[in-house]
């Protein structure tokens, strides 16, 4: 694989009321701390923004707005959308000369956890059925194919479920045998343990691998009765399209040749001017 220079640092940010009508900030500085996990805790972006205009400010202090962050390298052809959700809070810090606006996103809690939902069955009702239409019902998108998961339960008593959505989703994937999470306010469905089956993003110390991959534990967010998982910390200049569920593949000499694993957690830290632009990752080996 040939690398490209990887260079260039930018990011930029869409706010907006909905999903469509938003407004774009950029040319800025902005730094952010990204903290994505497999597990049913929103993810969480903190942005900050430096000197921005008293009626920009405003516009971006507006809680449960949509917020859309973009980074990337310039030179690397890989500027995409690295956190989408909702603006939970929003302060002003003055650390002269530079005036930050700082907010919260968090991934998808405005959507799942706010939303009721109500649903009743006849027996014969598949669980594929029931979690699409309750899926429907959240109104998030869905990264994945439900009926391409394979799930061949029945309710053959049939099903009710009256309450809060996130638990409607908890139970029918414990039920079916599934892992979720949020991902960018967009739900992921998984079979249990296995990985989404994502393009694999390719790391050596030429295309982006920094620091030696590190032998870890890694608490299980899914299984109780796992308590600690085998894995590996890897840390890359930013991988804005890495997430929790996806795949890598990683060259090095301490991995002794390349070697593909399943992402558990992501961290992103960046800032446009100093400092890191990077992203670190927990994970687990997996064979294909």
């Amino acid at each position: 694989m040939v690398s490209k220079p990887i260079f260039g640092r930018t990011a930029s940010v869409l706010i907006g009321e909905n999903e469509v009508d938003t407004v774009l900030i950029d040319g800025f500085r902005f730094n952010f701390t990204i903290r994505k996990t497999d597990s049913e805790d929103p993810n969480t972006c903190v942005l900050n923004v430096y000197n921005l205009s008293l009626g920009t400010r405003a516009r971006m202090e507006k809680l449960d707005d949509f917020a859309f962050v973009k980074a990337g390298y310039t030179q690397a052809d890989n500027i995409q959308t690295i956190f989408v959700g909702n603006i939970t809070d929003s302060t002003t810090l003055y650390e002269s000369p530079e005036i930050i606006t700082q907010i919260t996103i968090s991934d998808g809690e405005k959507s799942i956890n706010d939303k009721k939902v109500s649903v009743s069955y006849k027996g014969g009702a598949t669980v594929s059925q029931v979690l699409e239409d309750i899926v429907k019902k959240i109104g998030l998108t869905v990264k994945t194919d439900i009926k391409s998961l394979g799930i061949n339960k029945i309710f053959n008593t049939g099903f009710s479920f009256t309450g809060n959505a996130k638990t409607a989703v908890k139970k029918l994937s414990e039920f079916s045998g599934l892992d979720w999470s949020i991902q960018n306010n967009e739900l992921k469905f998984t079979k249990e343990g296995k990985s989404d089956g994502s393009k694999i993003v390719f790391l050596s110390p030429e295309t982006g691998l920094i620091k030696t991959p590190e032998k870890i534990k890694i608490k299980n967010n899914k299984r109780k009765k796992e308590k600690e998982l085998d894995g590996w910390k890897i840390t890359s200049l930013l991988q804005p399209q890495a997430e929790p569920g996806g795949l890598i593949e990683v060259n090095s000499v301490i991995t002794k040749g390349s070697k593909t694993f399943k992402i558990i957690d992501v961290q992103h830290d960046g800032d446009t001017f100093e400092g890191n632009f990077q992203t670190v990752m927990q994970v687990v080996e997996v064979t294909t």
